[in-house]
């Protein structure tokens, strides 16, 4: 696991006068005035990224993908768990999970993300919904796509960006006892059940079995 320090680089690029720290890969950061009529109520950030997809892939096992992921910025929660009020500081914190997510991408490529995360080439495509991981924060709202996969292997090469560690297929039952932190792969979990459960054949199987 990679660790995290303050940063030496100048990947993001802060602009004066529109308040706004940006990035070419993760969109930007803006602060912005939250007001009524001419009177301020007070300042917060706004994130917009790019368009993104959560990809539910199903196989003809009857199983899903998941990847295995490093994600080095993230405090465990036991170090917070009786100061929960207070925000602790990323420094000094023990941060850092490898947890199993839903595969997902940046770009509006949806059959290349699927193939370069599962190494599976993908069939069927069909959009769910979206969801927002923080309203708060967040002002674009990642798709939710179930697609079914082939057996067919793929010389697709990864995206050494997003540092994946392997592809899982899991069946229902293995993916009821899999704990993880991530929000996307938790709604699009639930997003799936209730959409496959009003399907038929091997999807609402699988729904039945989540």
């Amino acid at each position: 696991m990679l660790n995290i320090k303050p940063t030496t680089l100048d990947q993001w690029q802060w602009d004066e006068e529109e308040k706004k720290l940006e990035n070419p890969k993760f969109g930007y950061i803006q602060l912005v005035d939250v007001c009524e009529g001419d009177k301020v109520l007070f300042q917060q950030p706004i994130w917009p990224e790019g368009r993104g997809e959560v990809n539910v892939i199903v196989s003809d096992e009857s199983k899903i993908a998941f990847v295995e992921q490093q994600r080095h910025g993230v405090i465990q929660p036991a170090s917070y768990l009786t100061e929960w009020k207070e925000a602790p500081d990323i420094f000094k914190a023990e941060t850092g999970v490898i947890q199993l997510e839903l595969p997902r991408g940046f770009t509006q490529a949806l059959l290349g993300e699927v193939e370069e995360e599962t190494r599976y080439r993908a069939g069927k495509i069909v959009y769910q919904t979206n969801i927002n991981a923080n309203t708060s924060l967040f002002a674009t709202s990642p798709f939710v796509m179930v697609t079914r996969a082939t057996k067919i292997p793929t010389d697709t090469p990864p995206d050494p960006m997003e540092k994946i560690r392997q592809v899982v297929w899991l069946s229902p039952e293995e993916i009821n006892k899999v704990q993880t932190l991530c929000s996307f792969t938790h709604s699009a979990l639930r997003l799936f059940r209730l959409w496959a459960l009003k399907q038929e054949g091997l999807i609402r199987q699988i729904g039945e079995r989540l």
